[in-house]
């Protein structure tokens, strides 16, 4: 199943002129799966968002875990000089674990408030773009930390470091229909 959608997306190219579709994106590890895989538009300059399918497999994780991740980007800044770009940009990303692979509470026999983690996340992120010459695609780099640790970290800010607990992504765009 993941293997069809990846080759879904990017056999997606700038001759299908999907009004609803920018670009196309891959993404190694940020809390989403080992690699995800998704579409994305641009709504504004200063603003776009993805839907990404994210895959963890068992030999990595112990169990097939699966994600659906909706991510918004609000753009900063970008540093523009010659043909290249360079953007500055935070994000909300929500993503959905199927299954109840984080729901602690019904997998053992813990009280039933002990863990609150659901299969539904929100993770706070900043990231930066860099695009490519070919002006097709941009690589970007994210950082960002989810919810629950954020809770976990105001509770006990005594003994937890959040640097502990950040997430890094790495990724590309490809952007087959036009430039923002």
């Amino acid at each position: 199943m993941p293997l069809f959608i990846l080759s879904l997306l990017l056999s997606f190219s700038s001759t299908t002129n999907a009004a609803f579709v920018d670009y196309t994106k891959l993404q190694y590890a940020g809390e989403i799966g080992l690699l995800s895989a998704g579409l994305g538009k641009v709504v504004t300059s200063n603003y776009s968002f993805s839907f990404l399918y994210g895959y963890v497999p068992e030999s990595i994780a112990g169990k097939e875990i699966e994600t659906y991740s909706f991510k918004n980007d609000y753009s900063l800044y970008r540093y523009h000089r010659n043909s290249n770009f360079l953007d500055f940009y935070i994000g909300l990303n929500i993503y959905h674990v199927k299954e109840l692979h984080y729901q602690m509470h019904r997998q053992r026999p813990y009280p039933r408030n002990y863990y609150r983690m659901s299969s539904i996340r929100a993770m706070l992120y900043w990231g930066m773009s860099y695009q490519l010459q070919s002006k097709k695609s941009s690589i970007y780099f994210e950082s960002g930390i989810n919810d629950v640790w954020i809770v976990n970290y105001y509770n006990n800010h005594e003994v937890l470091d959040p640097k502990d607990y950040v997430s890094l992504a790495l990724g590309w765009n490809f952007t087959g229909i036009k430039t923002p």
